[in-house]
């Protein structure tokens, strides 16, 4: 075995403390700059700073963003669940129907906005239907379309659990 020698342990340990730091003063000053909306390009984050930096930055800030958006959706997750018994993507379809013209919306143009699959948002739609919550036509002027329509007790459980969302959000971002 090889003895260590401790002065280059030492300054090895330093330095990574030091990329570390250069990291995280990065990251904060990324975040930062990103909620003040300096940031409104996608890709500027990469214009000044090296390929491992600019890597680690990337890293950094898809792993703020990912965390972020998993601890807001599971708080929502629960809070409506526990207090007006839907989830955070039936919620969002109510609140697309409500504040859509006539308070309807076609499928397809439901599914755009909600980032759920076709088959998804019919299941979806299906479950909020059996409730009571919506209602789905065809489409008078173009028969293979279909709009959903939110109910008037669709309307009711979306006021109900509007402040609930908003506090979420308040509270998580």
């Amino acid at each position: 075995m090889r003895p260590l020698n401790r002065s280059t342990e030492a300054v090895e340990e330093e330095e990574g403390e030091a990329i570390v730091r250069e990291y995280m003063h990065e990251q904060v000053l990324f975040v930062q700059l990103v909620r003040l909306q300096l940031l409104p390009t996608p890709g500027i984050i990469a214009a000044g700073m090296s390929s491992q930096t600019n890597d680690q930055a990337l890293l950094g800030a898809w792993h703020e963003l990912a965390g972020r958006h998993a601890r807001v959706i599971s708080a929502l997750e629960r809070s409506l669940e526990a207090s007006h018994g839907i989830g955070v993507s039936e919620f969002e379809v109510l609140e697309r129907l409500v504040s859509s013209e006539g308070e309807q919306c076609r499928m397809q143009e439901l599914t755009a906005v909600t980032h759920l699959s076709q088959s998804a948002l019919s299941r979806l739609v299906g479950r909020l239907e059996a409730e009571g919550l919506v209602t789905r036509a065809i489409c008078p002027s173009d028969r293979r379309g279909i709009y959903a329509h939110i109910t008037d007790a669709g309307r009711e459980r979306y006021e109900a659990a509007r402040p609930t969302h908003r506090a979420v959000l308040a509270d998580t971002l």
